[in-house]
């Protein structure tokens, strides 16, 4: 009897999760992972002594994404004199079966490798610019050490701790119903940017992410007085909840923590403009306004 309420339970479940999480995998066609094309970006060593006081950014992509998530917001700070680095995460941009088999750690390998051959090779300014998964992955090398030296200046948008959709934090409880990926078909410019399917287990690894950056504000992380951390966080994102801004605010304790929440929508409100499939830009001035609005502060916050 018992058996058959929690089979009926888990039944019940994952038919409501039926939107989001799925026993099988879309068809090949619909992976979104043979056409990938961002790479890596980074940055010139310094050419000179004088170069290396100039401001270098490394720009740090979301989960699932690729450096293309940071496009516009490297030509932005480009304009306004800054050296910059796209960071691919690891495991992103490959192929699905990697990425699946990847852990968290693996995604930060290449964020803490990028940012110390920058300081390594005698630039003195060096910040960080996240959005979304990127934003623990960095504050978990900042904790653990990872940089050297730490930088000065971290700017995050979108960082995520808990999710707006709640099923996402239950991804355990769902591999163990049978769920095994969270399909999200691509259209029009994500297309080639973006996984279209979501594996379960890097979706664990996601919320393990999450969990582990958590535990670590409830105890405080304790800052120094000269570092400067930015948080934008957008009003109605359907990806991260918006509560998250304050228990990064709540567990930072000491330098200089800014949280400004952003009237907007989109989860990325300084990501890429998106295309739908008919060729129509779904950006409007106002939603323009708004990230040159973000990039500014981060520009003008992440200057020594």
């Amino acid at each position: 009897m018992r058996s058959s309420v929690l089979v009926a339970l888990g039944a019940a479940t994952l038919a409501t999760a039926g939107c989001q999480f799925y026993s099988y995998v879309s068809s090949a066609g619909d992976l979104g992972i043979d056409c990938f094309k961002d790479t890596e970006i980074k940055a010139a060593l310094p050419s000179t002594e004088a170069s290396k006081s100039a401001p270098v950014a490394v720009l740090v992509h979301g989960y699932t994404a690729t450096t293309y998530e940071t496009n516009y917001a490297a030509e932005f700070l480009k304009k306004r004199g800054y050296i910059v680095s796209q960071v691919m995460m690891g495991a992103h941009g490959t192929n699905l079966v990697d990425f699946s088999k990847s852990t968290w750690r693996i995604w930060a390998e290449p964020v803490a490798t990028e940012y110390n051959r920058l300081t390594a090779a005698g630039y003195q300014n060096v910040s960080l610019l996240t959005v979304s998964t990127g934003g623990p992955v960095a504050m978990e090398l900042y904790a653990e050490g990872k940089f050297n030296p730490p930088p000065k200046r971290i700017s995050m948008v979108a960082p995520i701790l808990d999710f707006a959709d709640k099923l996402s934090g239950a991804a355990g409880l769902l591999k163990a119903l049978g769920a095994v990926n969270s399909p999200s078909k691509n259209s029009g410019s994500s297309k080639c940017h973006w996984y279209s399917d979501r594996p379960i287990d890097a979706v664990l690894q996601l919320v393990d992410l999450t969990e582990v950056m958590k535990g670590r504000l409830r105890g405080t992380i304790n800052l120094p007085p000269d570092l400067k951390i930015q948080i934008f966080q957008s009003l109605r994102d359907k990806t991260v909840d918006p509560l998250s801004a304050q228990i990064w605010a709540n567990g930072l304790k000491g330098g200089m923590v800014s949280v400004t929440m952003v009237d907007s929508d989109f989860h990325v409100p300084i990501g890429p403009e998106f295309i739908d499939d008919s060729g129509k830009n779904t950006w409007t001035d106002a939603d323009r306004a708004t990230r040159d609005r973000i990039l500014e502060q981060v520009a003008a916050g992440n200057r020594p």
